[in-house]
Order: C-alpha cells, then structure tokens, then sequence
C-alpha cells in the first residue's frame, strides 16, 4: 500500500480506486473480446463528448447495414405471387417471391403461349441477390413445356448462395445448362448465376427466389428485404428501400452509374475551395477529401476542423455521420444530399429520413441531447429529386434538391436545401432556403 501511494498520490489518486479501476479496465478487455456487432458497443473512434459517441454508434450501423439484398435479376420484373401467395407460398413457405417479365398489359408471353420462346422471361440473367458462396448447385433438370409441372423435382434447376449470415438464398427453376457457377465459388452481389428457365414445379418461365436457413432447398423460408429497387408511381419512377415489392408491382434494381459516383468520390487528398456568403457575412473556406483508421471516407473543413462522413458504395452515396453545426458548407451538403442513387434518370424521386441532431446548433443543441437518446426515431423527413441546374450548361452537372416535409428543428427554419454537382469534379454548390423562399447559404466553388 506504501509503494502504491507513493506513486499515486502524486496524481491525487486514492489507492482504494486501484480495486475499481483493474475491475473496469478487466470489463473493458472483456467487451473488446466479443464479436463485432454486439451491444453495449464501444466507441472505436473517441468523440468529444457521449453525445456525439452515440451519434457516431448509431451511424456506424448504418454504415454496418446500408448494403443488404439487391433483386435478383436485370431490368424491370413484376411480382406474379407474392408472400402469403395464393399458390405455393404458403405456412413455412411463405416468405418467397415470383418474378417474370410482363408487358404494360400483364401478359407473360407474346405470341403462341405454347413454346417457351415466346416468354420474354425465358433465358434472361439471373444474377446473385447479395455476396456469398455457392452452397449447392442442381442442374441438367429439363425445362418443362409451358402449362405442365415437374412435382417430382419442384424446384427444377437451382443455385443455393450461403451468406456471411449463415442463411441461404435460394433460385430456382433455372434453365438447364445455364448455370455458370459450381459450388465454393464467391460471387459478387450482381454476378451472373444462370438464366430463367422452366424447370421443376414450374407452368410459365419466372424466377422463384427465397432466403433459409440450410443449403437443400424446402426448408423453412425467412422473412427478408430488398435493400432498394424503383418501382413506377404515376409514370414516375420512385426508390422504395428496404421492403419487399408486392404482387403485380414491377420492381428493377437502379443500375448505377460510375460518372455520377465518381461526382461523390473525390480522391483522398484532394482539396475543394468554396466562397461562401451567409446572412451577409461572406468567407471562403476549403473542404479536405480523408479517410479514417476505420476506412470510412470523409471530408473536412480546414476552417473549423468539421466533418461528414460517407460511404462509397456502386449504386448510393450516404452519409453516415456528421460533425458540424448548422449552415455551414458540410451541413448544406447533408442536408441536400445525404442519401442519393447514383443513378442517371433524372425522373428519380426517393423519401429520406435524417438524423435530427445536426439541425440544432449552439445551446439548443446541448438541450437535444438531454432527450435525443430517449427519442431515437425522431426523423427529419425529406423529398428528394435531381432538377437541371440553373446556369449549367452541359449534362455532366446536375443537381440534388431536399424538400423537407413539415418544419425541421432549429433557427432559422428551413424548407429545402440543395446541391449542384459535376461528375467529374464533384461539389460545385450548396445552399440552404428557408419557409420564404430565401437563399440564407450559398458555398459556391472557386478554381
């Protein structure tokens, strides 16, 4: 005890906390032993305060969830049985999906019904729902002709993908010989696994798709979604997120478009200066292109050290976090775009949600704190669309506009914010408006 106070008391540190603090740090190693993913989660990256520690958890699974299940095929298909399906999606079945090619009428063939041919599904890709590993493969089933089923071999030729997760998705009624994969293959989400056919219980072409638990197909179906896809509202093309779509709606994965990408993916390093003009206060101020220790990218303000945070992903950008008080260049940018298909239909519309906390600034912001953790769905709600940029000639610009629905938190209240980009260079502008219809922030770029 006399050599422990000898060197502790120094320090004014009791020696009686020795106990407690080995405890602690013991409980520590303890937490940092386990899987990743697990709560009480620790903070990997120390804020400056638990607020903004939890802030930074919450994003960080958003960054862990942001991917998930894309559909399994390319272009636009429509839900011919659902879940809960009149058929054969039914009890420990239910949770599956039929796809097949129809025109604007919801015909599945042209032509003579009798020859496969005439089914525009029949010989179209089938491709990977997520990445995994190939758990099983049947093929050489023959196709059936259109109106007869083989109820021996219901599921005909298929491919079974193991997940990271353990489950299984699974794809059927292949057409035979088709099947480009063998097992213990990796495949990407998006790779070729074979072609629709007719195979097995199967009267029309389509694509039959389901997530289980084991390899061998018939097992106990689990319930899933799609992490994106368009669907057609009005003649207007619209991305619903994390849902399944329903029967009869024709649902097509967004092809990604590697110009618009690379409009949000400055090289690390690279420096983008802006004149900026707020409330008749007028600075310039130069963003900074990093990444951190955890491998998420992020740009940063030489001026005051803020930063936002974003994943770079094929298809969206997100942003997974933001540190930065209100109208200021990163929060415009947030605010306009913080979720956006890098798509090039411009017709696109999506709804976003956006964490709260970034529109309070100064005091209100610390009295957010005191409730947000006990309010974790409070949402900023946002209508988003690209619209042509005023003053920008040229395809390669194009803008991203957030309507937000109600009256977000914060002085002064906002009621839309926008961004202009180019697919090259990136960022080019960003502003906020308020109720009235007033600029009250503009970062323009200079160079």
């Amino acid at each position: 005890a006399g050599a422990a106070r000898v060197v502790m008391d120094p320090y004014g540190i009791p020696v009686l906390s020795i106990p407690f603090i080995a405890a602690t740090y013991l409980f520590i190693l303890g937490l940092r032993s386990r899987p990743a993913g697990l709560v009480p989660e620790l903070v990997r990256v120390p804020a400056a305060s638990p607020e903004e520690n939890l802030a930074l958890a919450q994003s960080r699974r958003l960054w862990r969830t942001s991917g998930g299940l894309r559909l399994p095929f390319l272009g636009a298909w429509t839900v011919t049985q659902g879940t809960e399906g009149a058929h054969t999606h039914k009890e420990r079945w239910r949770h599956a999906l039929d796809f097949a090619l129809t025109d604007d009428q919801g015909s599945e063939f042209q032509g003579d019904p009798s020859r496969l041919e005439s089914y525009p599904a029949y010989g179209m890709p089938v491709v990977a729902p997520g990445a995994g590993v190939v758990a099983r493969v049947v093929d050489g089933v023959a196709d059936n002709p259109p109106g007869q089923m083989d109820t021996e071999r219901n599921w005909g030729n298929y491919v079974s993908l193991r997940h990271i997760d353990g489950s299984h998705s699974l794809l059927a009624h292949l057409k035979p010989g088709s099947i480009k994969v063998k097992t213990g293959d990796v495949v990407a989400p998006g790779a070729a696994l074979g072609r629709c056919g007719n195979s097995g219980r199967s009267p029309r072409p389509h694509i039959h798709y389901h997530l289980q638990r084991e390899p061998e197909p018939g097992g106990e179906t689990l319930p899933f979604a799609f992490a994106r896809f368009v669907v057609e509202e009005g003649r207007v093309p619209r991305l619903s997120e994390r849902r399944l779509p329903r029967e009869d709606e024709r649902a097509a994965h967004p092809e990604p478009s590697a110009r618009r990408r690379a409009a949000f993916r400055p090289p690390v390093g690279s420096e983008l200066s802006f004149a900026v003009e707020s409330v008749g206060r007028r600075w310039c101020e130069k963003l900074v292109a990093e990444a951190d220790l955890d491998g998420a990218f992020c740009l940063r303000s030489t001026r005051d050290g803020s930063r936002l945070y974003y994943l770079d992903q094929e298809d969206i950008f997100t942003v997974t976090h933001l540190v930065a008080r209100p109208r200021t260049i990163l929060f415009a940018f947030f605010a306009a775009a913080s979720r956006v298909p890098l798509v090039t239909d411009d017709r696109l519309r999506w709804n976003n949600e956006l964490p709260v906390r970034p529109f309070f600034g100064g005091l209100t912001r610390a009295a957010a704190d005191c409730i947000l953790p006990f309010l974790p769905g409070w949402r900023v709600r946002a209508e988003q669309s690209f619209f042509v940029p005023p003053g920008r000639a040229g395809a390669e610009f194009f803008g991203v506009e957030a309507r937000f629905m109600g009256t977000p938190p914060g002085r002064p209240r906002l009621s839309a914010a926008r961004a202009v980009l180019h697919e090259e260079t990136g960022l080019m502008e960003a502003s906020l408006i308020d109720a009235a219809g007033r600029t009250l922030f503009m970062a323009r770029r200079q160079g």
